[in-house]
């Protein structure tokens, strides 16, 4: 939780042109990190909203990027580390078919092979059939093994 949280501000921040103050590797959620990510949540929507995709952001930092590919990394994130969090508590995956769909068209265009694997920040592309839902898909697009949430061993 304290990554997703801390990241989250990391996002709100990049949408609206401002800078995270602190690491958010460092971060520690509060009593609610529910309300924590739900506030910084609204904030980047709310920035996304008003300032749009067609211009350059920063991302936690560094360096300036296309706003799209910022966007989309915050997709990306997000879809992950919902689909680990309801998986380590047991959860059904919450996303629908449309939905995970859409994630990994972003991941396609956002997130190429060569920075996938070992030492990256994402693991290398798990292999599943093209026939696996689509939430299955994304998440082995993503570096995870989707039969892992299956798994009476974890």
């Amino acid at each position: 939780m304290n990554h997703m949280v801390g990241w989250i501000q990391v996002f709100d921040a990049d949408c609206h042109g401002r800078t995270y103050e602190g690491d958010p590797a460092e971060y520690a959620c509060g009593h609610d990190p529910a309300a924590e990510f739900g506030k910084a949540a609204n904030g980047s929507v709310a920035g996304w909203e008003e300032h749009g995709f067609n211009r350059q952001a920063r991302i936690s930092g560094g360096g300036m990027m296309p706003g799209a590919m910022v966007f989309n990394m915050t997709v990306m994130e997000y879809l992950a580390h919902g689909w680990d969090l309801a998986s380590a508590t047991g959860r059904v995956s919450p996303y629908a078919a449309a939905e995970a769909t859409d994630g990994l068209n972003l991941a396609k265009v956002t997130l190429p092979p060569e920075y996938q694997g070992e030492g990256m920040e994402f693991g290398a592309i798990v292999p599943v059939s093209a026939q696996a839902p689509a939430v299955n898909r994304l998440i082995a697009s993503l570096g995870r093994d989707p039969a892992w949430a299956e798994s009476p061993a974890r």
